[in-house]
C-alpha cells in the first residue's frame, strides 16, 4: 500500500471507532432513567397480573370440572347403592313369603300382610337414602 491509501484507511478507521465510541458513551438522563424503569415496572406488572388471572382461570375450571365429577360419582353411587338396597329388600321378600307359606291360614295373611309392610319401608328407606345422598335427584 502506499501512504496516501494507508492515511485514508487510517481516517477511515478512526472515523468508524470514533462513531462507535459517541454511541456507546451516551448515557440516558435520570428523567430518561426514571421514565424507563417506570415503564418497565408497569410492563412487570401487567404481565404478572395477567400470569396470576390465567393460573386463576385455569384452577377455577379445573375445580368446576373436578365438582362436576364429584357430583357424577355421587350420583351414580347413590343410584347403585339404592338398586343394591332394593334387591336386598325384594330377596328378603321373598324369603318371607316362603315362610309364611308354612302357616295357618289367618297366621299366613298377617305374615304376608308384614312381609308386604317390611319390603316397602325398605323400599322407601332405600329411596329417602338415595335421594339424600344423590347431587342429581
Amino acid at each position: 500500500m502506499n501512504g496516501i491509501q494507508n492515511v485514508s484507511l487510517s481516517l477511515v478507521t478512526a472515523c468508524l471507532l470514533s462513531m462507535a465510541m459517541v454511541g456507546c458513551d451516551k448515557s440516558a438522563s435520570p428523567a430518561e432513567t426514571d421514565a424507563a424503569i417506570a415503564k418497565a415496572q408497569v410492563a412487570g406488572e401487567k404481565s404478572v397480573a395477567e400470569a396470576r388471572q390465567a393460573a386463576i382461570d385455569s384452577t377455577t375450571g379445573a375445580q368446576t370440572d373436578a365438582n362436576k365429577a364429584n357430583d357424577e360419582l355421587a350420583h351414580k353411587s347413590a343410584v347403585a347403592t339404592k338398586r343394591v338396597s332394593v334387591a336386598e329388600a325384594e330377596a328378603g321378600y321373598k324369603v318371607d313369603i316362603e315362610k309364611c307359606k308354612a302357616l295357618s291360614d289367618d297366621e299366613r295373611v298377617a305374615c304376608n300382610k308384614q312381609a308386604d309392610a317390611n319390603v316397602a319401608a325398605a323400599k322407601a328407606d332405600a329411596t329417602a337414602s338415595a335421594r339424600a345422598a344423590d347431587p342429581k335427584p
